[in-house]
């Protein structure tokens, strides 16, 4: 190729070449202005940054105040706790939120199916759990126990019990018991009343509960002696031809003499709890029967303010129906406390019971023979006069007095209609007869053949006590063992069984049969180990032990 030629070419290739070179130019110039103007704004940002701190001025920041545009100072109100817990919480709700999306949960379930199942569940356990705590806070500490007493009165019994049952704080308890008492006389309740009473009694089993067993029985032996003096007072009324129903309204003073609201305080305060119940506050206030703060008033037409019908007015002898009831509870308590493993009075005992069959069998006397009175309602029921007589069966019992239990428990027996509770009472009189003395006294009928001095009479009637002892032994089992049905059967009737069985076996020692003894001895073992009964268990293990000692002699 000739040099023209070639020179040629390279002028045109310069000539496409020129533009892309120019257009480059420009880009790079572009770019340069570009990074000009940033360096211009971040310079301009710089000084601004600059100029604010410099203007700054920590003091108008503080809590409680604040310049304004103008130069005044505005004085912010501080937050209260309230405040702060509030939108504490709103941001927990709106976090919560934003965890229980649909996205999120849809998320976390593909993403980790496992730990959400197990979330899942223990948020469900945890709200159950909570919801049910409400639900029996509400349903014991709201219901109607509570609510028949003034507001004040109330909440003192909520706090005593709080503390008592499930904070086990025994100062604060004795506190808010003392507090509800005194309550109960500044609001003026009638001092016999059921709601009165109950707190007294509550105090009481509370201290029984403690193991402060002397201040408790103090407690209910000082509401025995009040009941008695009342019904004493009312008696003498009646027989002096005058109106006791100005003993309905009855004052403190009027029943409690001075000297019994003297109290000494104890060093660990349990006996002033107990002297409470009986003393006035220090203001000497009366407990003059009146309506409670709260209770509907009445209308002309027998109805109260709110249309519901009014409850008839208590009479005097409805009140005094009342008050022995009570009292018979109270002995029998009194009695069961005394002769406790912890007390261990049985003559205390012995008296108490004593004192509440009399006063059982008086009323039902008097009952008979004169008839109801005015606003008198039912006794006794058949049930609870069985007890009381069994209550009194077992002190004799305890004092070596057999011969005195077997008519109590018989007439208990007669009374009783739960088929276990009869399985027991079967027991009590297999033991009252196998331990009964020999005496000339209910003798059977074909005994009396033989003289008193002769050893075929001795023989014979410890012979009889002991079969007879051995059929209630064997019907206690049968009815025991027997009796079927959800409804019917309870735990008593397995216990009752057990029992039996170790009786069978003091029976047959008695009798002279060890290897019956062993036996039955052997299977109430069994028996109450089945049973988790471990008063069974001791019974028998003692019965083997002196059925060992008696054959190695």
């Amino acid at each position: 190729m000739s040099a023209p030629i070639r020179a040629m070419q390279l002028q045109k290739a310069a000539a496409r070449l020129m533009p892309k070179q120019a257009h480059a130019t420009n880009l790079l110039l572009r770019t340069n202005s570009s990074r000009h103007i940033v360096q211009k704004l971040g310079s301009f940002q710089l000084q601004q940054q600059l100029r604010l701190k410099s203007t700054f001025d920590p003091k108008s920041f503080e809590p409680g105040q604040q310049k304004s545009e103008d130069g005044e100072e505005k004085k912010i109100p501080k937050p209260s706790v309230g405040q702060i817990f509030s939108q504490a919480f709103k941001g927990a709700i709106q976090m919560l939120g934003g965890v229980f999306r649909s996205e999120n949960l849809k998320k976390a379930w593909q993403t980790h199916p496992g730990e959400f199942s197990l979330a899942v569940i223990m948020l469900t356990g945890v709200a159950g759990v909570v919801g049910y705590t409400v639900y029996l806070y509400f349903n014991y500490f709201y219901a109607e126990q509570f609510t028949r007493y003034p507001d004040e009165v109330a909440f003192s019994l909520r706090k005593a019990l709080y503390y008592g049952d499930y904070v086990k704080d025994p100062k604060l308890a004795l506190k808010y018991y003392q507090r509800a008492i005194e309550q109960c006389f500044e609001h003026r309740l009638d001092f016999f009343s059921d709601e009165f009473v109950g707190v007294r009694v509550r105090l009481a089993q509370w201290l029984e509960e403690t193991g402060a067993y002397d201040q408790s029985i103090h407690a209910l032996e000082v509401i025995l002696n009040d009941h008695k003096r009342w019904v004493d007072m009312m008696e003498q009324q009646i027989k002096e031809g005058k109106n006791p129903d100005q003993l309905l309204t009855a004052t403190t003073a009027t029943v409690i003499p001075a000297k019994d609201a003297e109290g000494q305080q104890s060093d660990k305060g349990t006996e002033a709890a107990a002297q409470a119940t009986t003393t006035s506050t220090a203001a000497g206030t009366t407990t003059d029967a009146q309506t409670a703060p709260g209770t509907p008033s009445t209308t002309v037409d027998g109805t109260t303010a709110e249309g519901q019908p009014e409850t008839p007015r208590e009479t005097i002898w409805g009140k005094r129906n009342r008050i022995i009831r009570r009292s018979i509870g109270i002995a029998v308590k009194l009695g069961q406390l005394y002769s406790d493993e912890h007390v261990l009075k049985q003559d205390l005992a012995h008296e108490r019971l004593t004192w509440a069959v009399e006063t059982l069998l008086r009323e039902m006397q008097r009952r008979s023979t004169e008839g109801t009175k005015p606003g008198e309602y039912d006794f006794l029921s058949d049930e609870e006069v069985g007890g009381v007589f069994e209550q009194l069966g077992q002190s004799f019992l305890a004092k070596d007095k057999a011969h005195l239990a077997v008519p109590l428990f018989f007439q208990a027996l007669n009374l009783c209609k739960v088929p276990c509770h009869t399985a027991t009472l079967m027991n009590n009189l297999a033991t009252a007869f196998a331990q009964h003395p020999i005496t000339g006294d209910n003798i059977p009928q074909d005994l009396i053949k033989f003289t008193k001095s002769s050893p075929e009479w001795w023989a014979a009637t410890k012979a009889t006590y002991l079969e007879f002892a051995k059929n209630w032994a064997n019907n206690a089992v049968g009815l025991a063992s027997g009796t079927k049905g959800e409804d019917v059967r309870t735990p008593e009737c397995d216990q009752a069984c057990a029992v039996a069985l170790c009786n069978l076996g003091e029976i047959a020692s008695l009798s002279g049969n060890p290897e019956e003894a062993r036996k039955r001895f052997n299977q109430c073992i069994a028996m109450s180990n089945k049973l988790d009964f471990p008063e069974g268990v001791k019974q028998a293990k003692a019965g083997l032990k002196e059925l060992t000692a008696g054959e190695k002699k």
